[in-house]
């Protein structure tokens, strides 16, 4: 593609995932995870091993979480826009690696249609802002099936693929270091295997064979459990990895979900686009059934197979999948491609009802929007601008459409989401965001506790929130039974509600402050609370 399309794509992406990153919302349950995890790896020097309070935690590998420390040590400090956006900038890169498989595979401007919906599809948009393992995971997945396509590209134009190869292998062995050992992995093999023996390409089989390769892959994979069992650890990274693969996949452990779960998932998941599939599918079938060479065969191996395989285990949940859905972005913008045709050739009578039609709904979303505003007071500003935004959009695809302009249509469709997306992640999001209060109340916690006063924070892996948003040293005990006994001074507790009993027994306990709402309330005992703990009197007076 022209340099000004990779520009463009690498804008466009960033602009959606970066607008108000910090601002929208605070961390998830599942971010606090790598985000204070990252935070206490970098404060304690525990690189390679991570913790929770003073609990190995290993349930994940520490790729994610490094990469949030060393955005945080640069960035000068941990907040949500510092451990968000390695998360951010691989999501830019799994638009652009989209792209460019797509280009190689259908040219340039399939290649730009396919970054640019790959970018605006709903688990993106979504992901891509989260300081997740997901989106990281999807960068290392859609590179290493890069590195192969341009391995076998490079031995059908007869040159060296040893370079693609390595680079296979490399990441191949990364995607252990990312969610868990084989996860990522599976969907590369699954792939790569269906493609080849779709094809019978024993030439292919052979290609793989690298010895420097897959001794790289190998000692990338094991090069994180070589750190925890050296730290004693290895036992229990074990008993991990068995209850997050042969338990959960045998439905023990999870939420069981019909076979038919993904199929629905992935629709979806890929909206607003997903129409566009219907267009493309037929033909892209089509060529990968009749033409062993066809890119098109390389699309459903990594779009289905995986997919089908991981619909067999009885616990399913929707982003297990999201590193197959990249297959489908170059069939989508062939579908669009195809419906672009269809409508170039339309009578112009036609294309003067269709412009007709979207001004008409223009204005009808104008008055929506209005009356919307006026139901809802509270948010009549973001039922304007969005619908404003809507109806602006919609009346100039229109427009184009009516002068056979589908690029003009294209770059409507696409200020129009960027508008939108700029207006609810400015005020919209941030004030309904869940999260919220635990965050205000943990930024307060620093100025109410003396700086030579004992700070603990416990209640299992909310210690890690705990850890990210205060600003000052914090130590972590994993049970409120375990908090120690104030000796000659008080101390201070950051703990649930529900444990003030608890924490009565080790002295006289205040309240100081606490989180307005906790997330996933079900009652006021769920709150985090700021406590002080003075000694006992006979402590006291031992002291003295």
């Amino acid at each position: 593609m022209p340099a000004l399309s990779w520009l463009a794509l690498a804008v466009f992406a960033g602009l959606l995932y970066g607008v108000n990153l910090g601002g929208a919302s605070a961390l998830t349950d599942h971010e606090m995870l790598v985000g204070g995890v990252a935070k206490q790896m970098a404060r304690d020097g525990t690189w390679g091993m991570l913790w929770i309070g003073d609990r190995p935690w290993l349930e994940k590998p520490p790729l994610p979480h490094s990469l949030a420390a060393l955005s945080g040590l640069a960035w000068g400090g941990f907040d949500e826009v510092a451990v968000r956006f390695p998360f951010a900038v691989a999501g830019v890169g799994v638009v652009l690696v989209t792209a460019w498989l797509a280009a190689s595979w259908y040219g340039a401007t399939v290649g730009l249609l396919a970054g640019l919906i790959q970018a605006s599809t709903l688990y993106m948009l979504k992901y891509a802002r989260l300081a997740e393992a997901e989106i990281l995971l999807l960068l290392i997945v859609a590179g290493a099936l890069a590195a192969f396509w341009r391995m076998h590209a490079a031995a059908a134009a007869g040159r060296s693929p040893a370079r693609a190869r390595l680079l296979f292998w490399a990441l191949l062995g990364l995607t252990n270091l990312v969610k868990g050992p084989g996860f990522g992995a599976f969907f590369v093999v699954a792939t790569v295997a269906g493609w080849l023996l779709w094809r019978r390409d024993r030439a292919g089989i052979r290609r793989l064979w690298s010895p420097a390769g897959i001794g790289l892959a190998v000692a990338v994979s094991l090069l994180w459990p070589a750190i925890v069992a050296v730290q004693g650890h290895g036992g229990t990274l074990v008993d991990e990895w068995w209850m997050h693969t042969v338990t959960r996949g045998a439905g023990d452990f999870g939420d069981p979900e019909p076979p038919w779960y993904y199929p629905v998932a992935m629709l979806w998941q890929m909206l607003p686009w997903t129409p566009l599939l219907l267009a493309g599918a037929g033909p892209s079938l089509a060529r990968a059934w009749r033409n062993r060479d066809a890119p098109d065969r390389f699309v459903w191996c990594w779009g289905v197979l995986p997919v089908a395989l991981l619909s067999v285990p009885a616990v399913k949940h929707h982003q297990y999948i999201l590193h197959a859905l990249p297959a489908f972005a170059p069939v989508m913008a062939l579908g669009l491609v195809r419906i672009g045709g269809w409508y170039a050739g339309l009578p112009d009578r036609w294309r003067a009802r269709s412009a007709g039609a979207a001004l008409a709904a223009a204005g009808a979303l104008l008055a929506g929007s209005a009356v919307g505003g006026a139901v809802w007071w509270d948010y009549r500003a973001e039922a304007w601008l969005v619908g404003g935004a809507l109806a602006l959009g919609i009346a100039a695809m229109g427009l184009a459409l009516r002068r056979r302009r589908i690029a003009g249509m294209g770059v409507a469709l696409m200020v129009m989401l960027l508008l939108i997306g700029v207006i609810l992640r400015s005020d919209l999001i941030p004030r309904r965001d869940p999260s919220g209060p635990d965050r205000n109340f943990l930024l307060r916690v620093a100025e109410q506790v003396p700086d030579d006063a004992p700070l603990v924070a416990t209640g299992g892996t909310a210690i890690a929130r705990h850890v990210f948003y205060v600003d000052r040293p914090v130590t972590g005990v994993w049970s409120p039974a375990a908090v120690p006994a104030p000796a000659d001074g008080p101390v201070f507790v950051i703990a649930q509600a529900r444990d003030a009993a608890t924490l009565a027994a080790l002295g006289p306990l205040a309240p100081l402050d606490q989180s307005a709402r906790a997330r996933f309330e079900r009652s006021p005992e769920d709150r985090y609370t700021l406590y002080r703990i003075d000694p006992p009197p006979a402590a006291a007076a031992a002291a003295e």
